[in-house]
């Protein structure tokens, strides 16, 4: 009986898991928790790269890289969109590496049925290729959550922001007096405390005898 992990032909292997820390064979990343936004997502998919860096990202919309493609293959790798090339595609007829062929019906547009139509590299429309077909409310090119289209294309709420920026606004400097030193020691910004309300009050008071002062002067 396995009860550390799964059973496979009598022996008792380990049980992939996301969030483990351990970087299982269906895993992308593994950072050891089950939350987006930090790199890789709860699912273990990476939430950034890009094509040619040796890893296949899918939520990035990439299906191999040219690195790990097998020379032998009747298809290859785009260096560019890291999307399999086949180099049959608008035949007709599914070659090996594609996913679909429409042949002459090969689109680039807003597809309506993504189960019937086919894009001209001979991909099926999907979530994340830059195209917004009519089961999506938004495609910015990736499936990553938290940049304002999920991973399904629907549209995000956006970010939380402040209604306004806090700022230090330092004080006008007096002449080199006493008044000086408490004009421009003035409590933090938002600080509304007695203390603050006693520091205002005794920079009125210098600013008014200095003023005095000056009217003498004269």
């Amino acid at each position: 009986m396995c009860t550390s992990g799964r059973c496979e032909n009598g022996k008792c292997l380990p049980t992939f898991r996301c969030g483990n820390g351990v970087l299982d064979a269906t895993e992308e990343c593994d950072d050891g928790n089950t939350r987006d936004l930090d790199g890789c997502t709860a699912d273990c998919k990476l939430e950034k790269g890009s094509c040619g860096d040796g890893k296949v990202e899918v939520l990035l919309d990439e299906q191999c890289e040219p690195s790990l493609m097998n020379q032998s293959l009747p298809y290859d790798c785009d260096p560019q969109t890291c999307h399999f090339r086949s180099k049959f595609c608008g035949n007709g007829i599914v070659d090996a590496g594609e996913e679909c062929d429409t042949g002459v019906r090969n689109a680039d547009t807003p597809s309506a049925a993504p189960q019937r139509d086919c894009r001209t590299d001979c991909s099926a429309p999907r979530c994340g290729d830059h195209i917004i077909d009519a089961f999506e409310q938004c495609d910015d090119g990736n499936r990553v959550p938290g940049d304002g289209c999920d991973r399904f294309c629907r549209i995000e709420a956006p970010a939380a922001t402040l209604p306004f920026t806090a700022r230090t606004i330092d004080l006008p400097v007096l002449p080199n007096d006493s008044a000086t030193t408490i004009a421009t020691s003035h409590a933090p910004a938002g600080n509304t405390g007695p203390g603050a309300v006693a520091l205002m009050a005794t920079g009125a008071a210098a600013g008014i005898a200095w003023m005095r002062k000056r009217r003498k002067q004269r």
